[in-house]
């Protein structure tokens, strides 16, 4: 005989559903806790597989810069001397050797522009074996990881030899009391291999009151700073000026930069800046318009007055790809 009748069935009914609505919500409880838990792994596995990436991205990037080759000079001058003290580091290949060539005897016909470098040494235990009739500096590494030669660059002006054409302060290293005039082939080594390293320069010591022109970036007026090219830009001739008598100005020609580099004092009472300014005013600009001439961001162009002449001997000059070089030994008018 049954009891209970609809009633117990009711209260079986409301226990079941009671069963599956715990079910529910256990089964929901479960869903989100491997959902939660898929997505914290996928993240973790993110953040490791970024991880790796990271590291391998930073290796190669350091694996490259170490790879790369450079040369890096710091210069020196005192500002009263006749030398420049030159320090390069420079990077090696695997070779038990690296051969650098210095100076160049077709610019200016200097044939004995080897002797403007002297004193040549490398850091222990490399060695040092010099062929001047070549202009050959060979460096034997000896197992040395780092690599570092010093020298100096003499620019003396004898005045019992006072000079007797400009070319022969056009086209070799000046470097005397209260001013400097350089160019890069003057005290840089050229390199012998195919490579193209990165080539810097900076100045440690120097004159603070000094003015300073280079024409790499002239804007920088700063020697300290360091600049910075690959070897085939860095090769085609950069100018280098530094003095207590030189005035650096800038123009601003058809929204080109132009820069005039000129001593601002010299023996025939030049004003060279004066003289100049009407190039810049309307000379360069016809140039200009003619020529459509934009190739390069900025041009210059420097004019100083010889230092060793003891006589009216004109002037001369040399052009680089966006500058020209002028030097006087006479009053500016009579050139």
């Amino acid at each position: 005989m049954r009891t209970g009748g609809p009633a117990k069935a009711n209260a079986k009914l409301e226990v079941f559903n009671i069963k599956l609505l715990k079910h529910n919500k256990n089964e929901k409880r479960v869903k989100n806790w491997l959902n939660d838990r898929y997505v914290t792994t996928k993240f973790r596995k993110m953040k490791k597989y970024n991880l790796i990436l990271a590291i391998l991205l930073t290796f190669c990037f350091y694996s490259y810069a170490q790879k790369k080759p450079f040369m890096d000079y710091l210069l020196s001058w005192d500002g009263r001397s006749s030398k420049l003290n030159v320090e390069l580091t420079y990077s090696a290949s695997e070779k038990d050797s690296t051969v650098f060539i210095f100076g160049d005897p077709s610019f200016g016909g200097q044939t004995d522009i080897i002797n403007v470098i002297r004193n040549i040494r490398a850091t222990g235990p490399e060695s040092v074996r010099i062929d001047e009739e070549n202009r050959r500096i060979t460096i034997y590494h000896k197992g040395a990881k780092k690599h570092r030669i010093r020298y100096e660059i003499v620019g003396s002006l004898n005045v019992d030899k006072p000079t007797v054409a400009s070319q022969t302060e056009l086209f070799r290293p000046v470097i005397t009391k209260g001013m400097l005039t350089l160019v890069n082939k003057q005290f840089t080594l050229e390199v012998t291999d195919k490579s193209n390293p990165l080539v810097s320069s900076r100045w440690r010591k120097y004159p603070g009151n000094f003015t300073y022109f280079n024409s790499i970036l002239p804007s920088q007026t700063n020697p300290s700073t360091k600049l910075a090219d690959d070897y085939a830009n860095f090769s085609e001739m950069v100018y280098f000026v530094m003095g207590d008598n030189i005035d650096v100005k800038e123009y601003n020609v058809m929204g080109i930069r132009y820069y005039c580099v000129t001593t601002k004092v010299d023996k025939y009472e030049n004003d060279l800046g004066g003289n100049i300014n009407p190039f810049f005013e309307y000379y360069f600009p016809s140039v200009h318009r003619f020529w459509n001439d934009s190739d390069f961001p900025f041009y210059f162009l420097a004019a100083t007055a010889l230092q060793n002449n003891q006589k009216d001997i004109g002037a001369g000059g040399f052009g680089m790809k966006n500058g020209f070089v002028m030097k006087l030994g006479t009053k500016f008018s009579t050139w």
